[in-house]
């Protein structure tokens, strides 16, 4: 339960952060990713509590809505008719990503920087060649807590012999 509440106000910090990201945008247009990130350093300035969360994790909210504006801007630019980013409902954020660092699998364990360790079911294990990149953690409609775990692996590429190959010119 206490795990829950703490990913809970992980979520709403999310939400908060980007609400307040989209709310600039609304005010003076469109922002970089630079932009966005230089008014979360600004944000947490004015908002002390901001500290309690990974800053990785809540740049992750302005990289999401660059994307968000670059794909309005590609839409509008071949000739849809697009809206404006709109605000986060409470029932409609259900996403935070740790991306780089602050997290780790260990012994069963999800560790996520500043949120704690979280017991996990894996369905696969993450292959020992890999290294892992990102980790989104995400709550269902139903209420229930999924990570999804993006890595990196290091794929050995089988040599191909050609010597003993054959080519066939059928013609038509």
């Amino acid at each position: 339960y206490a795990q829950q509440k703490t990913l809970h106000r992980t979520l709403d910090a999310c939400r908060w952060t980007y609400n307040q990201m989209i709310e600039k945008i609304h005010r003076e247009g469109f922002q970089t990713r630079n932009d966005l990130n230089y008014f979360l350093t600004e944000l947490k300035e004015s908002e002390q509590w901001l500290y309690q969360y990974h800053s990785k994790m809540l740049q992750m909210v302005s990289t999401q809505i660059d994307g968000a504006q670059k794909a309005l801007t590609q839409l509008r630019k071949n000739g849809h008719k697009t809206g404006n980013l709109k605000f986060a409902r409470f029932s409609e954020y259900n996403t935070f990503v740790y991306s780089q660092s602050g997290f780790h699998i260990e012994n069963g364990f999800l560790h996520l920087s500043k949120t704690g360790k979280i017991k996990i079911i894996q369905h696969r294990q993450i292959p020992e060649n890999s290294e892992i990149k990102q980790v989104t953690v995400l709550k269902s409609k139903a209420g229930k807590w999924h990570a999804c775990v993006t890595c990196e692996i290091d794929a050995v590429v089988p040599k191909i012999s050609l010597a003993n190959a054959v080519g066939i010119d059928v013609g038509i």
